[in-house]
């Protein structure tokens, strides 16, 4: 049973991801324990031929999508989603009696049932035979994978995680066992030592992850591409000196459309990563996160500095509130599915010495997260001090003074569009080009950008004032909005491997008057 009312140091924000991770992950290892036990399908255990499933794939098909509704295979497909539901409904009960207070009505797992496929897969048992020695005369076996997502939720917080079963179908399951453990013994094996040894990956300081620090490629989410091709890099370089692979490596493939890792739990998601978009309550969090929090209002040199703004934006993200020197970044479990000899699966997930399941944690260290957010800061403390921003706690003003040139290219802009972004790319650009400005350290993953939500289509348009030397906004001009609607904008700043997947430091709103662009 879990104490929910455990005392601790965290944070509340801090906590309540901590507890989303541990449910993730606890689900994720159930789930993979169960794949591990029910990876093998005996024919003979069931009313059911799988006779029509076996001519459905060949060496020059090798595979094919099931649909539910073709009678050939509903019934082999009903089985395997009756026995994954009832497992399913295992896992939510067993979590909900541990955290009773948080599921009176709802379920903490869910499966996004738009999200399931069934492929079934060729195996090459000619091949699997050479290998172990194995006799298969007369044996049929072919490979299902279940594929589908499934949403984990905690409070406001929610997860979703990536699953893959894989299925083998065989009316000989005793010589198809006999088969997969001649194969694991010999393939995995490197594999297995390798995770072994590193359970947890500090980007800061593996020199082989440390493309990832570099780049500040740490929101994990939607896209871990880099991670997991460092990965199957590192272990490519394994399989490739190992002597005992030596007679069937050309047999050993990566599938395309699997991951060495799966996502069990990322600490950071978009919204932790500071993307403030949505109506009124943007304007609530850019007064509370504006320039002036930290450098004082108007515009004051002196106070914009790296280190300031390190202290202000660590105190104000939730994700970064953290006393234990290390910021988990994510939490994966080593996929064997990613691996196949001739066509076979190498089941499971890759256990640890005490025969558990393995997770691998990606980190950062509390000195490396620092640096990389000092430079971002000293960044933005350049930026401010190029274009002398004033900002202004009432009404959140803030005054951009730009030079001619910049100016009129955003006023000409502006005047046929109306659009922000390219206000934002011409005032990056020029930022950029400046030669103190190239050495700034981390200047690369700098990037400007927009978060806006309304009741338009469109950004607001501006209005020039009649000695053509200010822009601001057109309160008249509501681009279709109803009456007494509004639009909503942050400008953000942003730090990250690219403008999609960054932390987002959303600091000036636009509210009709409350931004301006003054020509110098």
């Amino acid at each position: 049973m879990t104490d929910d009312n455990e005392p601790t140091d965290e944070p509340a924000a801090a906590k309540d991801a901590k507890i989303l991770n541990e449910i993730s992950k606890r689900a994720s290892n159930s789930l993979q324990k169960y794949a591990s036990k029910k990876s093998m399908i005996d024919e003979t255990n069931y009313d059911i031929s799988f006779e029509k499933l076996y001519k459905m794939v060949t060496l020059t098909n090798p595979s094919v999508v099931l649909v539910i509704d073709n009678p050939d295979v509903a019934k082999i497909l009903q089985l395997i989603r009756t026995g994954f539901n009832a497992e399913f409904e295992n896992i939510n009960r067993e979590i909900i009696n541990d955290y009773p207070n948080y599921y009176p009505t709802d379920e903490p797992l869910a499966v996004v049932e738009n999200s399931i496929n069934y492929q079934l897969n060729y195996i090459d048992l000619t091949q699997l035979a050479k290998i172990t020695g194995v006799d298969v005369t007369n044996v049929n076996a072919v490979r299902l994978d279940f594929r589908f997502n499934f949403v984990v939720r905690f409070k406001s917080l929610e997860t979703t995680v990536p699953v893959t079963i894989s299925y083998v179908l065989t009316g000989n399951a005793k010589i198809v066992n006999d088969l997969l453990s001649g194969v694991v013994a010999k393939v995995a094996k490197p594999i297995v030592n390798y995770f072994n040894q590193i359970k947890s990956i500090k980007i800061d300081s593996n020199q082989d992850f440390k493309k990832l620090y570099d780049n500040f490629d740490i929101i994990y989410t939607n896209n871990y591409e880099e991670l997991d091709t460092i990965v199957m890099h590192k272990l490519n370089e394994l399989i490739k000196i190992d002597d005992d692979l030596a007679p069937f490596k050309d047999k050993i493939t990566f599938v395309f459309s699997e991951r060495m890792l799966n996502l069990v739990s990322a600490s950071i998601t978009e919204a932790a990563a500071g993307n403030a978009a949505g109506s009124n309550a943007v304007f609530d969090l850019v007064a509370n996160r504006t320039t002036a929090k930290w450098s004082g209002e108007g515009f004051n040199p002196n106070q914009l500095t790296g280190q300031n703004f390190l202290n202000f934006y660590r105190s104000v993200m939730p994700i970064f509130q953290t006393n234990k020197g290390i910021l988990q970044l994510g939490s994966f479990n080593v996929n064997l599915l990613k691996v196949q000899v001739a066509g076979f699966p190498l089941s499971g997930v890759v256990a640890d010495n005490n025969n558990q399941n393995l997770n691998v944690s990606v980190e950062v260290s509390d000195q490396g997260l620092n640096k990389k957010l000092t430079n971002f800061g000293n960044i933005i403390a350049a930026f401010n001090k190029y274009y002398r921003i004033e900002t202004y706690l009432p009404g959140k003003r803030s005054i951009f003074h730009v030079p001619t040139n910049d100016f009129d290219k955003i006023k000409t802009y502006l005047k046929s569009s109306g659009d922000l972004k390219k206000m934002w790319s011409i005032l990056e650009a020029s930022f950029k080009k400046l030669s103190y400005a190239n050495g700034l350290e981390d200047l690369n993953l700098f990037y400007l950008g927009e978060s806006y939500k309304a009741l338009t289509t469109n950004a607001m348009l501006y209005y020039i004032d009649g000695n053509d030397n200010m822009l601001y906004p057109n309160a008249s001009y509501k681009l279709g909005v109803t009456s007494g609607g509004n639009v909503y904008w942050t400008f953000d700043y942003r730090f990250g491997v690219d403008k999609d997947s960054s932390f987002i430091y959303s600091v000036y709103s636009g509210y009709w008057t409350s931004f301006g662009i003054i020509r110098e």
